[in-house]
């Protein structure tokens, strides 16, 4: 049984050589993004209908079902099955995916992210039919030339120059998390926009202010534990990352993404707007939307308005070239826990 990697992934979806039955794990975050986008845009480009199926909240046989049916729109469909790690896997359901890997519809199970099939106690029933009857690919996290390597290459199409020194340092400091390493380079490039503030080679120096500090913490943990209005967290958090602009330049983009969604919702709602049409128009999946409409309920409009300016002023100095202090984050914050709310919903 041979297990396949990243690029082997990626050169064959590419040339639309795409393997009709997959499997993927592995401990890349970046690779994990990478190929959910590769899977969109190869259904896109080949007129293929295209499902997730979320296997922590439905039984995998139901799930079979939609990789056998046919669709109105296109020929072929793709179903994308997440999180298969706990699902029952009797006769019947290896029956029924015997039979659905005989068909025409592409099938992909995703495995979460650092999950490991090979490993002792996660290889299971399901796990092992397959390994023996799917494609493996194994998203593993790169080496440090080869993560060098590919940073390097993916920089250099976009004519973005950065002096061997100092890419080499990020690589070791972020042990070759590539999502890391790009989020870091991502955000650099932000704050220098204007091309008069942008070094013609980006040096160490340069991008020292813009490093994450060494947190086990991720921006999307503080995040989820604002929008939870979880104090108790969100300075635990806080009192690691409060110094890492990086960091919290990050959370504020997340942040911005659900306040903009929840200011949306909420004036739909208030507007009468069924709740059915609002979810359309957001062009959200249920599960993501329901989990949304949740976190809405803890922020008044007032709070969800006064956000967004502050957002609009801070990205005001971004594209000024202004330097922020990390205490600008932290006031914006602390108004999001302790804000006066007048009304709840």
């Amino acid at each position: 049984m041979k297990v396949y990697y990243f690029f082997d992934f990626k050169n064959d979806i590419e040339k639309d050589k795409l393997k009709k039955n997959i499997v993927y794990f592995g401990d890349e975050f970046y690779f994990y993004r990478q190929v959910r986008k590769l899977l969109k845009d190869f259904a896109i480009r080949n007129s293929v209908e295209y499902e997730i199926c979320y296997l922590d909240e439905m039984e995998l046989a139901k799930g079979l079902e939609r990789a056998f049916s046919r669709s109105f729109f296109s020929s072929k469909r793709m179903v994308v099955f997440r999180n298969p790690h706990k699902v029952k896997f009797s006769s019947k359901e290896k029956k029924m995916l015997l039979d659905a890997i005989k068909g025409d519809n592409f099938i992909v199970f995703e495995y979460p992210f650092g999950y490991n099939i090979f490993e002792k106690g996660n290889r299971k029933n399901l796990e092992n039919f397959l390994i023996d009857n799917f494609t493996v690919y194994n998203l593993k996290k790169l080496n440090e030339y080869h993560a060098f390597k590919k940073v390097a290459e993916d920089l250099k199409r976009k004519k973005v120059k950065i002096s061997d020194n100092c890419l080499s340092y990020i690589v070791k400091r972020y042990d070759c998390d590539l999502n890391r390493i790009f989020q870091t380079i991502e955000n650099f490039l932000l704050y220098s926009i204007n091309d008069d503030k942008r070094p013609v080679v980006i040096t160490l120096k340069d991008i020292e202010p813009f490093l994450f500090y060494g947190s086990d913490y991720t921006p999307s943990q503080l995040v989820e534990s604002i929008l939870n209005k979880d104090i108790k967290k969100v300075f635990e958090i806080l009192s690691v990352v409060q110094n890492d602009i990086s960091f919290l330049m990050s959370v504020m983009g997340l942040l911005s993404w659900y306040f903009q969604k929840f200011f949306f919702y909420i004036t739909m709602v208030e507007k009468g707007e069924e709740i059915s049409q609002i979810r359309r128009k957001l062009k959200m999946s249920e599960r993501s939307f329901n989990d949304l409409v949740e976190k809405s309920k803890n922020f008044s409009i007032l709070e969800v308005k006064r956000f967004l300016k502050s957002v609009k002023k801070l990205d005001e100095l971004f594209k000024s070239g202004s330097k922020i202090k990390d205490v600008i984050f932290q006031k914006i914050i602390f108004q999001l826990l302790f804000f006066d709310v007048e009304y709840k919903r």
